[in-house]
């Protein structure tokens, strides 16, 4: 596996000398060779970072709604300062436990600090208007979008109770071995305002954030 490993880097590198990249297909005819002819495992967790190193693939966003409680001020205090509006966004990267005993990526916190229900349209159980940006090349970048955010149908909503935190599991973007460091925020809009998350630190591949600014339109 080494071996071959090592044959395609090299093809890889061969074809860096293209000014823009065909991702797609690269993405398929690497796949092809990594996962369909040599029977090995997408949970092949070697095999399955280099294919993301070398194709700059970056998962779909999903949001996973893991718990809703109440808001309790003794652990509100262990928090970064939050501005209290009708609602906020705050990213955990758990290295500190913050509202819950957990380690498993990144999450991010709705809270609705007012007193009464606040209902917004919504994609499965997370907002629909939720995006994840980067900050590269001196300006802030969509990173991730939810599937379906420019559905013009009525959508249903979800409803945020009052004084209580929703907790959200996101899909993972945030590579350990990358070695480009760049900030990462999410926004929001509710009643035609933007509400704007902590910001933090995630490591990229090179290829992800190429991929990401031809896609676009930002050659780097």
């Amino acid at each position: 596996m080494k071996y071959l490993l090592f044959l395609i880097t090299l093809l890889c590198v061969c074809k860096q000398a293209q000014s823009q990249t065909n991702w797609i297909s690269k993405e398929d005819s690497l796949g092809n060779l990594l996962f369909r002819e040599t029977n090995v495992s997408r949970q092949d967790q070697q095999t399955w970072q280099f294919f993301v190193k070398e194709t700059g693939y970056i998962s779909p966003l999903n949001l996973m709604q893991r718990v809703a409680n109440q808001v309790n001020d003794k652990q509100i205090d262990t928090l970064p300062r939050l501005k209290k509006t009708v609602l906020h966004l705050l990213i955990s990267d758990n290295q500190k436990n913050l509202l819950e005993k957990s380690s498993d990526g990144l999450k991010l916190y709705i809270f609705n600090f007012s007193n009464k229900q606040v209902a917004v349209p919504s994609i499965g159980t997370a907002p629909q208007s939720l995006i994840e940006y980067i900050f590269a090349e001196n300006k802030w970048i969509v990173l991730r979008r939810k599937a379906g955010w420019l559905c013009r149908k009525p959508l249903p909503k979800i409803h945020f109770l009052p004084n209580t935190v929703s907790c959200y599991n996101i899909s993972p973007v945030n590579q350990e071995n990358g070695t480009i460091s760049l900030k990462y925020k999410f926004m929001m809009t509710y009643n035609n305002q933007s509400i704007e998350s902590n910001q933090i630190t995630i490591k990229l591949y090179p290829n992800q954030l190429q991929r990401l600014l031809e896609e676009n339109n930002m050659p780097k």
